[in-house]
C-alpha cells in the first residue's frame, strides 16, 4: 500500500488547495512573489506579468528554502484578506488587481 504524497504548500493554508483567482480545485502552480496558489490557466494570465510582478513555478518545481519562505509567509488566506483589505474584491480587473 502506497501513501499519498501532499505538497507542504498545501498545508500552510487550508484555501493553497484552491486557485487564489479563479477559486478552481487544481493550484498546481506557484506566483512566489505573490505568495500563492493558482491553477495553470492563471499561472499563463501570471506569466504575461512579467516575473518582476508574479513569478510562477510548478508546484513540482523544486523551491529552495528562500522561495517557500515566500509561500509560507503568504498563502491564499493571507492574500485574499490583503486585497480585501484594500478594497479589491474578484471583480478587479486581473492586472489592476496585481499592479
Amino acid at each position: 500500500m502506497s501513501q499519498t504524497y501532499i505538497n507542504p504548500v498545501f498545508l500552510i493554508d487550508p484555501l493553497n488547495s484552491k486557485c487564489a483567482d479563479c477559486h478552481t480545485g487544481d493550484a498546481n502552480f506557484l506566483s512566489i512573489n505573490n505568495g500563492i496558489l493558482i491553477c495553470g490557466k492563471c499561472a499563463e494570465k501570471h506569466q504575461t506579468l512579467g516575473y518582476q510582478i508574479s513569478y510562477v513555478r510548478s508546484i513540482k518545481d523544486e523551491l529552495d528554502t528562500y522561495l517557500y519562505k515566500f509561500i509560507e509567509l503568504g498563502g491564499n488566506t493571507r492574500f485574499k484578506d490583503y486585497l480585501t483589505s484594500v478594497n479589491i474584491d474578484d471583480s478587479t480587473d486581473f492586472e489592476l488587481k496585481y499592479k
